[in-house]
């Protein structure tokens, strides 16, 4: 159980403490640590994409244990996104502060269930997003299943001028066998709206529904450092409430997307942990190749505070940031108590 923290990190400091190579137990030590300890945090992100899209998000947050099965955090947010003028259309600047509460509730150390509330305040207005989450997490097995509505849609980001919205339901699986095979699913209903103003074609807010469907098969080729062949099959289809939806907001249509790569990570004696990999994807509906890189570090200061620093490439990419590449950065710092 999470809010049994202390009694797990009192623990590890008493073992580790007994043992001159204890590098394993640090680092479970700090696990114990990150994830029941009260919290504040301090983000970054900045992205970069085709079309001079850039989108900047600073959060300040932090986390609290209300009861000893009921945790909540708190984030507080700012978003700038822009994009500059193409084929005729205005260029796009748009200032989104917000907060975000999410309430989690812990049963018998194996259920979890969360709530979450977001108010983004936008064009003098205001969308409020309700989220709901069960999770099951055993050994050699998860899932999860939830809820999400009244999304403000961000990506592409046409939709924050056209007040574009996205409610979706989602639900994925995952057993590991033998300790070295990983099989998983995930699954998407989305659907898409916009003010009705904002649709020239049929004055519809309606856009329709996607659903998205991704299998995976994962092997674990070495524990020491940590390194898995990756392989995932991803279908969508979106099912437009007209043929001419996408001219309202573009989201990805019709994908059938293979995707092979590999992962890796490793611990730098008991001061960072490295770990990043890399994806080739083919999309066998709109026929292009597209390759994503990714390498992130955590280092530890002083005994309760972590630093992430993380880098993400995404080449030839064509979908809801547009078509060629993208960039995100992101910064994290996070202090325990």
């Amino acid at each position: 159980m999470l809010h049994m923290w202390p009694e797990a990190k009192k623990t590890y400091s008493e073992l580790i403490n007994d043992y001159s190579n204890a590098k394993e137990l640090v680092w479970l030590s700090r696990a114990a640590d990150l994830e029941g300890a009260i919290r504040i945090n301090t983000d970054f992100q900045y992205l970069f994409g085709p079309e001079t899209l850039k989108q900047y998000r600073i959060v300040e947050g932090m986390r609290v244990w209300l009861a000893p099965q009921v945790r909540m955090t708190f984030n507080a947010f700012e978003e700038i996104h822009r994009k500059g003028r193409r084929d005729g259309t205005p260029p796009i600047k748009k200032f989104i502060p917000g907060y975000k509460f999410k309430w989690e509730g812990f049963l018998n150390g194996v259920a979890t269930f969360a709530a979450d509330w977001q108010v983004d305040y936008h064009d003098f207005d205001t969308t409020n997003e309700l989220g709901c989450e069960v999770r099951i997490d055993k050994p050699n097995f998860r899932c999860v299943t939830g809820y999400k509505y009244n999304h403000l849609i961000r990506d592409p980001i046409e939709g924050l001028n056209k007040e574009g919205r996205l409610n979706r339901f989602y639900a994925a699986g995952e057993k590991v066998l033998f300790e070295r095979l990983i099989f998983g699913d995930d699954l998407w209903l989305e659907s898409y709206s916009v003010r009705p103003e904002e649709n020239t074609i049929t004055g519809e807010g309606y856009l329709g529904y996607k659903i998205i469907n991704e299998v995976y098969a994962n092997v674990i080729v070495l524990k020491k450092p940590y390194v898995t062949f990756n392989s995932r099959c991803r279908y969508g289809k979106w099912n437009k409430s007209f043929p001419r939806a996408n001219e309202v907001l573009d989201f990805v249509g019709d994908e059938k997307v293979y995707m092979f790569g590999f992962y890796g990570e490793d611990k730098i004696g008991s001061l960072a942990r490295v770990y990043g990999g890399f994806t080739r994807t083919y999309d066998s509906k709109r026929k292009f190749y597209s390759s994503y890189t990714n390498f992130a570090i955590d280092m530890w200061f002083l005994k309760n505070m972590t630093a992430t620093l993380a880098y993400e490439y995404a080449m030839n990419v064509d979908g809801v940031y547009g078509a060629g590449d993208v960039t995100l950065f992101t910064a994290k710092v996070e202090v325990t108590f």
